[in-house]
């Protein structure tokens, strides 16, 4: 078997596994993760040499995958939950007209970041999204809203 065609069985076994799980779960977010990182390490050429190697480096993403996404919902549900208050009209016109007051106060790359932060993203995953890192996605938002306190 040639080293290009080596990652495709784990590839096609992360799918099963995936449509044998009954329903949307961390787990299920976590094997989407390392389907995305065999993908990524094809296309860049970076796949392990090594059977072991690719094997450990999935089951370390499917489990930082999985627990990403746990930290996300669990964030989304102490953090954001669902109130009559937020489903009122006017009080969703007046935050977004609010919003929109913010981001006309700063620049376009940061009102992506606060829109990111606004929808609950993670710090990483802003990063990701902006070509940054999540130390300097963690400072902008930091500064930024020291910005808009003052």
């Amino acid at each position: 078997m040639t080293n290009e065609c080596y990652p495709w069985p784990y590839y096609a076994e992360l799918q099963l596994r995936s449509r044998k799980l009954p329903r949307m779960s961390d787990y299920w977010w976590g094997i989407e993760r390392g389907l995305e990182y065999i993908l990524n390490a094809i296309e860049t050429g970076t796949v392990p040499a090594n059977p072991d190697d690719l094997v450990e480096t999935l089951n370390r993403t499917i489990a930082s995958g999985a627990r990403l996404n746990r930290s996300h919902s669990a964030a989304l549900l102490k953090y954001a939950p669902l109130t009559e208050h937020a489903l009122n009209g006017a009080a969703a016109a007046e935050a977004r007209i609010e919003f929109n007051k913010i981001l006309r106060g700063v620049s376009e790359a940061d009102a992506k970041t606060l829109t990111d932060a606004g929808y609950g993203y993670t710090d990483r995953e802003i990063a990701g999204r902006r070509g940054s890192s999540a130390g300097a996605i963690r400072v902008r938002l930091s500064r930024l809203r020291l910005k808009l306190a003052a």
